[in-house]
This record gives structure tokens, C-alpha cells and sequence, in this order.
């Protein structure tokens, strides 16, 4: 911050803590907290209001934090209805997780207020110390202002959705401990599982499961499933995090998991360990991004298959900046693939491989099977040397959704080409495009990353007739 705003702010603050002292205990309480409130907002943010405004918020979140009983969230509306005051237990992605589920409501922020302090209470909950003390816990205050009031019949809804929001991300922070257990459990399960699921990847499988709790998963829940004959059960009262709830929805209800495509009935009879996947369901918590699904076998001594457990969370930003052969499971496919190829080692072709198999959608290449990620790698490296539009398929193993690649050459991409190419492709496979995005090559290629959502499952189509399709359009466009 500039020095000449560091100064205007420093006054304000002083300016609106002088005006906030009545309500407060004396005028170092006042200064104190009135600097812990607007010490991270932007000055431009604070001057726009002015100190007479900051000052009422000041006060209105004294009083507010009064009281308050641990382990509890405490929230209000204020009552022009314009900020949303909230009063809890320090936790992980509460500001990004509030933020996202008013956005998701239509809700724009205007200022975002966000002091975590160190506070002593007594057993009834009445503020006794703020700042430095001892043997007291940290609360995070949350004074949310939106660009205009909220509508009075809009009020008990956002509410109870906040309310919501709120609860999950204390199941999840509480049970965390628990869920890397779990994992760290499953992990040593696998490495003791019997030969004929060893022999499946059951060491590589573990390794990945290790891998996940080095900052590479965000585990937001975790529920058992019980396999008698061909019919999954949930293991009730046995969830945790955002599993807790035995009615939580993953895979648009447990029958997804018994009743899907021939790859899902496979993997739930053979030995391989684990499947990587993608639930209906957006995070509450954090992204509002599809929540990431690790579905694990459990199996007796024999090697059958006697129940599931089923991790949920997000992969973590930083796990995507990993290259793929540093990671389990990933680095198998790319091997194998790599191998397959016959390049010779640091020749041109295989660098331009190992750049293609490196930028691969990160999700897709979970999922993907290695003969199909050799023909796509394989296929894409031949459009480098000679660029033309080209399209491939990923499908969902259940079959909510497939994942279209279609590459062109850059001179022919434009906004409304990348439009017309997901038109035809939602059209075609009877569904609606839920991302799209657009990935320019080290080369003279663009890569257009199409998902599109499918309720009533995909349409059998021609792939290739629809590749005609596209090819015919672009020499018209």
C-alpha cells in the first residue's frame, strides 16, 4: 500500500474508533478492535464509506460478539438487510466458502471484513479479552456487506443456506483427523491385501492413497458401503465430514454405483483397488467445483470384494501442478504409454509426447485407460506435425457426462467457432455443455475441452460421422 494511503487509512481508523467508543468497553478496546476490523480492507474501500458508517459497523460487531457459546455459529442479517455478520470457531475456508455459496444465490460482496482473533470467554459465553490472552481460542468475524439489500422474502432462505454452508464446513473440519486415518488405514489395508489384488496395483493404488495427504486432497467426506451379492448399502451412522448425512447424494443416489455402465459393474467385480471419478454434487466448501470421488475395495482374505469405501473431496490447487509422472497411478499410464510409443529418449517425438501427456486435462487423464490415452496422445501429436481439426471422446464410466477434445488449428479459432463446435456437440450426444475451455498449444493447435452433462445418458452416436459434421463446419465458418 502507498505510503501517502497507509496514512489516510491509519487516520480513518483512528477517526472511527473514536467515534465507536461509547459502545465499547473504553477507548484502547475500541482502537484495538476497531483496527483488528478494517486492518486487512483496502483503504479506497474504507474511505468510500466513511468514519461515521465504519464507526456503526464497529459497534454493530461488538455487540454482536458479545456472546457466544463455542462450537457455535452465531449469524444475523443487520437490519437494512445490507451486511451479514457472522461469529465463529477459526476454521479453514470460511470467507471462500460463504463467498461462494452467495454467489451461487445471486449475492454480489461489496466489502468483505475479516478479522480471526484470539478471544477469552466465560461459560456463558460473554466476551471477557480480546487480542493477546491466554488460555482462549480463536474466533473468526465476518462482516459481509452486499451491493444492495437483500429482498425481505429472500431473507430466511440465504439464511438457512448460510446456515447450511456453515454446518458442513464444521463436520469437515472436525472430522478431518478422522478421514486422514481412514485413508492412511486404507492405505496399509492394500499393501497387506491378498496376491491376486496385488497382482491388480494394489502397491501403486496405496502409494496414490499416500499420496493424496501430502497436500494433495482436500477430504470433505468419507462413507463405508456394505456388497452383499450385487447390491451396495450404505453403512449407516458410519459417514464422516460431509458423509455424516447418510442421505447425502454422490453419484445422483446409491443405484449409480449398482445399476451403471459395464466399466463401473467391472471394476466393482475385479481386483483392481481403486477408481477416481467426479460426483454430481458441487463442494460446499472451498471451490464450487464438482467434487472429486476416490472409491476404494475393501476385500477378504480370498480376494473378493466385500464393501467399498468411498473418500470425497477436492484435488488441491497445488496437486495440479504436479507432472503427471509424479504422481501414482498417473505415472503408470504415462509409462506405459511412452513405452508403447518407441521413441527414443530425448529424441523430438518424444519430448513433444511428454509435453501432451504433461498438459493433458488433469480429471480426464484420471480416468482415462492407457490404450486410449496412447491413441489420443498419439493422435494429437500427429495433428502437431500436420494441424487440422480433429475430435476425441472421453466417456464417464457412469455415464453421466463425456469429455469432448477437439483440436483445430489456431489460425481457424474464433469465440464464435468454439460456440458452433459445443453446439453440435451438445445437440448430437443430447446433452448441455457444463465447462468449456480453450487451451492454446505450444503449437499451431488450439485445444477446445468440452464437458457436457447427459441425465439420460449419452446418445450412441457415430463419433466419426459428428467429426464429418464438425470438419464440414468449420470450412464454412
Amino acid at each position: 500500500m502507498p505510503r501517502q494511503e497507509e496514512m489516510t487509512k491509519s487516520s480513518l481508523v483512528h477517526d472511527v474508533a473514536a467515534l465507536a467508543a461509547p459502545a465499547l468497553p473504553d477507548i484502547g478496546t475500541a482502537a484495538r478492535f476497531t483496527e483488528a476490523l478494517l486492518h486487512h480492507a483496502a483503504a479506497t474501500a474504507l474511505t468510500r464509506r466513511g468514519a461515521a458508517e465504519l464507526a456503526q459497523t464497529v459497534r454493530d460487531m461488538w455487540r454482536f460478539a458479545a456472546t457466544r457459546m463455542p462450537g457455535k455459529a452465531k449469524m444475523r442479517l443487520t437490519d437494512d438487510r445490507r451486511a451479514i455478520q457472522v461469529v465463529n470457531d477459526d476454521m479453514r475456508f470460511l470467507v471462500d466458502s460463504i463467498s461462494s455459496a452467495l454467489a451461487s444465490l445471486g449475492l454480489a460482496l461489496d466489502l468483505v471484513l475479516h478479522p480471526v482473533m484470539p478471544v477469552l470467554r466465560d461459560a456463558a459465553g460473554r466476551l471477557l479479552q480480546f487480542g493477546t490472552v491466554d488460555g482462549g481460542a480463536h474466533e473468526s468475524m465476518m462482516h459481509l456487506v452486499l451491493d444492495e439489500p437483500l429482498p425481505e422474502e429472500r431473507v430466511e432462505a440465504v439464511l438457512a443456506r448460510l446456515g447450511a454452508v456453515l454446518a458442513e464446513i464444521r463436520a469437515a473440519v472436525q472430522d478431518w483427523p478422522a478421514m486422514r486415518a481412514q485413508a492412511a488405514g486404507l492405505c496399509a489395508v492394500l499393501r497387506a491385501a491378498p496376491d491376486v489384488v496385488q497382482q491388480a496395483g494394489a502397491g501403486e493404488d496405496a502409494d496414490f492413497l499416500a499420496w493424496l495427504d501430502l497436500d494433495n486432497f482436500l477430504f470433505l467426506g468419507t462413507r463405508p458401503y456394505s456388497l452383499s451379492g450385487a447390491e451396495l448399502a450404505v453403512v449407516p451412522g458410519q459417514g464422516l465430514g460431509l458423509l455424516r448425512d447418510d442421505g447425502f447424494l454422490v453419484f445422483d443416489g446409491l443405484r449409480a454405483l449398482t445399476r451403471s455402465s459395464a466399466d463401473v459393474q467391472a471394476f466393482l467385480r475385479g481386483p483392481q483397488p481403486v477408481m477416481v471419478s467426479k460426483s454430481n454434487r458441487r463442494s460446499p466448501i472451498h471451490r464450487p467445483v464438482l467434487m472429486d470421488t476416490i472409491i476404494v475395495k475393501l476385500f477378504d482374505a480370498d480376494g473378493a470384494v466385500t464393501g467399498l469405501r468411498l473418500l470425497l473431496g477436492l484435488f488441491t490447487l497445488d496437486s495440479a501442478h504436479r507432472l503427471p509422472h509424479e504422481v501414482p497411478l498417473l505415472r503408470q499410464k504415462i509409462a506405459a504409454v511412452q513405452a508403447r510409443s518407441g521413441f527414443a529418449a530425448n529424441s523430438r517425438d518424444a519430448r513433444a509426447l511428454q509435453h501432451i501427456l504433461d498438459t493433458f486435462p488433469r480429471d480426464e487423464l484420471f480416468q482415462i485407460d492407457a490404450d486410449q490415452l496412447f491413441d489420443t496422445a498419439i493422435g494429437v501429436l500427429h495433428l502437431e506435425q500436420r494441424p487440422a481439426l480433429e475430435l476425441f471422446v472421453l466417456r464417464d464410466p457412469f455415464a453421466r457426462f463425456l469429455t469432448c477434445l477437439v483440436y483445430l488449428p489456431r489460425d481457424r479459432f474464433n469465440a464464435e467457432v468454439a460456440r458452433r463446435i459445443g453446439a453440435i456437440l451438445a445437440a448430437d450426444f443430447a446433452g448441455q455443455i457444463s465447462i468449456e475451455t480453450t487451451q492454446f498449444t505450444s503449437t499451431a493447435l488450439v485445444r477446445l475441452h468440452y464437458v457436457i452433462t447427459t441425465p439420460a445418458g449419452p446418445a450412441e452416436v457415430d463419433v466419426a460421422d459428428i467429426r464429418r459434421k464438425l470438419v464440414e463446419a468449420l470450412r464454412t465458418w
